[in-house]
């Protein structure tokens, strides 16, 4: 191994040398090389085989000349060498030959590798930016980009793009084979420099390696005709950004624009040494050449072969599109209310952790045995933006940065109605939104189509300074789609206890559950439904109005508007099916409804309007009869025509006047047909002589406190209770012996409000008979399953066989379904609505008909 030559020889004597040659190219050649056998040091500008160049600007004569004038030099050279030079190879201008060129003549090193330095680094970090930090590149528009479009227009100029820059990829091996060729063939002794131009060489093929995957990436992940051509032109710009960089500067400092570099490599002579450098050639071609670009079409054509585009590969394995995972978001078509990430805090400074329960609807059956979808989250402030899917996914917010606290669960089956409970919504309201689900005329179709599961897990540590909220996605384990759009919790604040105006119930965040008679919740405050409307918690996208106020009807046109009765004394006007039929499409929002029921004491016409009865104490009334008269009035004929006489004093009906079959509460029927007033405050004293209160007969918040086992009894003898929410407390004013509907008794005599799904409770503590559709558990209700009648039998969550509701059967879900030791049945619905058991055949379909074999659930197409 040589050793570069220690001494230099001065500048002006290597050039006085050369003009005095008589063979001005083929001489200088052999000086050059005697130069070098003797110690001496070659000049930095002279190109061996090539002509004489002119010395430096700064006439420097040691071996930290100018790099940029050795790119003049380079510049300038041209290919007129004599016979006994070397042979001439040809590099492409860039910042990775430049190192090379300034190895090969010798010259400072440390300029071109600042420049390459930087150049790879630009150029890598534009690649990973575009490729691993841009989802818009892997997932948009609710799903995962794909090769392979149903446009046959965009797929063609996607191959067409992709031939492209196939071409401009082979391009940049060529010129990487060429450096390579050039550092196997040269005079360069096998120091540092050498070393460092064979890293050099590789930093690049690695380069245009990341580029070939990224390209294709890029290219096929176009959805529209034109992009696939800027890709290439992207390509184009990010592979020569190095050599623009080079010729620019080469530019400046010479006016001239050099196409090549010319280098003077080894020549082999002996045809041993010929043979061994043309199988050398062929074993770089062949791995710098031919193996990027078969593996630049094998790409591609695996990508489309398989649909799904390189990086997404790479990141996430093979995944589709196919039966993704749906997050309860009102973009689905939601009822009100349903269902947002739920979280719970205990309210305490001592625990900053959070509970989340996130519901979400999968496609596979949990009978199936397939796996269960996995929920990927993030917290993130609101005020940010909101995060894609795929951001939620990897744990980043909307810009890209990583969010607050990021992590995943799996998720387990779930019965919703028992979910809804849990979380505080009415039975009532859960009602509504479980038969919104099921409906198999909108979008969901619950147990149909879809299945609920739930994800549930803890947070530690919440940052409540951030305003945060929490951003959930699913991804079916099978596919590996995943969900179209992310659900959120609402945004986490310390809540004061307090619930908003209009507000009667709220959640433990102050997210309001119940609003006032004309509004309807939305978040933590309540917005009013709309004109003349009483009720719309039904819908919480379009707001359609379930209820309507006094004077208004509801349309029957589904857009769930109140519109004014055409009679002000109507006190029915909603609209039927046949109406709505015949009326013109341009009235749909205009027109007056006509009335079906008018107040008491008006009669309908034929033409839909009221009129007044003409009898006094009428409440209902023909065009010249009274039909039915008010209460404590007695109907009787008079001839053609009808009056209203009065009963009696406080009577509240009798056949006949003056004879009262049923006194008003607080009265007593007496023997001669009168009504006698009971003591104060009592609405029952079955005592014909009206003294004193039967048991219980007080009215609601009074009692008789001991007075009825007295000797004596005062007139009054109903006494007010003390204590909250109470009906009666005939023992002592400060314990309850009864407490208002939804309120039970306490131990210590108080009443408390009984629990969600109770019906009857005499102790708060303690329900005694609970709602249809759930089971007393430790005197509290829980919801049984899904569709299902009486669980007593199986328990919360799970259903006793043959009782789920109508057109739904119980099927047996496996153990691991539910992590549980123990089976369970749960409901499905019969194929056919109109099948009232379909316990023998199966969900597929009815009794009368024999099915066997596994059921699977239908797919949505």
């Amino acid at each position: 191994m040589t050793t570069e030559p220690s001494d230099v020889l001065p500048l002006h004597l290597f050039i006085e040398r050369a003009r005095n040659s008589s063979r001005h190219g083929s001489r200088l050649t052999r000086d050059i090389q005697l130069s070098q056998m003797e110690g001496s040091h070659v000049p930095d500008n002279i190109e061996l085989g090539s002509n004489l160049m002119p010395p430096p600007r700064d006439n420097r004569d040691n071996e930290a000349a100018s790099t940029f004038d050795v790119i003049s030099s380079f510049s300038r050279s041209r290919a007129d060498t004599d016979a006994d030079a070397g042979h001439m190879a040809t590099l492409t201008p860039s910042c990775f030959s430049l190192v090379l060129m300034c190895a090969v003549h010798h010259v400072n090193m440390w300029v071109p590798l600042l420049l390459v330095i930087p150049v790879s680094i630009a150029q890598t970090s534009v690649l990973y930016i575009i490729t691993f930090k841009s989802p818009e590149y892997l997932f948009g528009s609710g799903r995962w980009l794909l090769p392979v479009s149903a446009s046959k227009s965009l797929n063609a100029m996607k191959a067409f793009a992709s031939i492209l820059m196939l071409g401009q990829i082979a391009e940049e091996f060529y010129e990487i084979g060429e450096s390579a060729s050039v550092l196997r063939r040269s005079r360069l002794a096998k120091n540092w420099r050498w070393y460092t131009c064979w890293l050099v060489v590789g930093m690049q093929y690695v380069l245009a390696l990341m580029v070939l995957v990224a390209s294709d990436h890029l290219i096929l992940s176009r959805e529209r005709p034109i992009e696939p051509l800027w890709i290439t032109y992207y390509v184009f710009m990010t592979l020569n950004f190095d050599n623009m960089l080079v010729r620019f500067i080469s530019y400046v400092r010479t006016m001239e624009r050099a196409p090549t570099w010319k280098v003077d490599v080894y020549e082999p002579t002996s045809p041993t040494s010929a043979d061994h450098v043309r199988r050398s050639d062929h074993i770089q071609r062949l791995f710098l050449v031919w193996i990027p670009v078969t593996f630049a079409i094998l790409l591609n054509a695996s990508s489309r072969v398989f649909n799904i585009l390189p990086i997404t590969l790479l990141r996430y394995g093979l995944v589709t599109n196919d039966r993704p995972v749906v997050m309860m978001t009102p973009g689905v078509g939601l009822p009100h209310g349903c269902c947002p990430a739920e979280a719970v805090w205990n309210g305490t400074s001592s625990d900053e952790s959070i509970k989340f329960s996130i519901p979400c609807l999968s496609r596979d059956a949990p009978e199936d045995l397939v796996a269960a979808p996995v929920v990927y989250w993030v917290a993130w402030p609101r005020r940010r933006g909101i995060p894609t899917s795929l951001q939620v996914r990897e744990g980043r917010g909307a810009d890209g940065s990583r969010g607050i606290v990021s992590g995943q669960a799996t998720t387990t089956p779930l019965q919703l109605g028992f979910w809804l409970q849990r979380h505080g919504y009415g039975v009532s309201q859960a009602a509504d939104i479980f038969n919104a689900l099921t409906d198999t005329n909108k979008r969901i179709g619950m147990y149909h189509f879809a299945f609920p599961y739930v994800a549930e897990f803890s947070v530690q540590s919440w940052p409540w300074k951030e305003n945060a909220a929490i951003y959930a996605v699913a991804v079916n384990m099978v596919t590996g789609a995943l969900s179209p759009e992310p659900v959120s919790s609402d945004v986490l604040l310390r809540f004061d206890g307090k619930c908003g105006p209009h507000c009667t119930r709220c959640s433990h965040q102050g997210i309001c559950r119940e609003c006032k008679a004309g509004y309807r919740p939305e978040g933590t405050t309540c917005v009013p439904c709309g004109p003349g409307c009483q009720k719309c918690d039904a819908d919480a996208v379009s707001a359609e109005c379930s209820e309507c106020q006094a004077g208004f009807g509801l349309s029957s046109d589904g857009l769930g508007l109140c519109l004014p009765c055409a009679a002000s004394d109507c006190k029915d006007c909603n609209e039927d099916a046949e109406d709505a039929d015949s009326r013109p499409a341009h009235e749909a929002t205009t027109r007056e409804l006509p009335c079906h029921d008018c107040v008491e004491g008006y009669g309908l016409a034929t033409d839909g309007s009221c009129f007044p009865c003409q009898q006094k104490n009428c409440r209902r009334c023909d065009e010249d009869r009274c039909t039915v008269c008010e209460s404590g009035f007695a109907l009787v004929e008079d001839g053609n025509a009808t009056r209203c006489d009065a009963c009696g004093e406080a009577c509240l009906w009798c056949e006949k006047p003056g004879i009262c079959d049923e006194c008003r509460d607080g009265y007593a029927e007496q023997a001669d047909g009168h009504c006698k007033p009971c003591g104060d405050f009592c609405i029952r004293c079955q005592n014909r002589q009206g003294d004193g209160c039967d048991t219980g007969g007080c009215q609601s918040g009074y009692g008789l406190q001991g007075w009825q086992n007295a000797l004596w009894k005062p007139r009054s003898i109903c006494k007010p209770c003390r204590v909250q929410h109470c009906s009666v407390c005939d023992n002592s004013e400060y314990s309850c012996d009864s407490c208002q509907e939804d309120f039970g008794i306490t131990p210590s005599g108080n009443c408390a409000v009984c629990g969600p799904g109770c019906l009857e409770c005499t102790v708060s503590t303690a329900c005694e008979k609970c709602v249809a559709g759930s089971v007393l558990v430790n005197g509290a209700c829980h919801a049984c399953a899904d569709k299902c009648v009486s669980c007593t039998a199986t328990g919360p969550g799970s259903c006793d066989k043959h009782s789920c509701a109508k057109a739904w059967t119980a099927i047996l879900l496996p153990k691991r379904t539910l992590h549980s030791t123990e089976e369970s049945w749960v409901c499905r619905p019969c194929s056919d609505p109109d099948c009232e058991k379909c316990d023998v055949a199966g969900p597929g379909g009815c009794d009368d008909k024999e099915i066997y074999g596994p059921w699977l659930p239908p797919q949505q197409t």
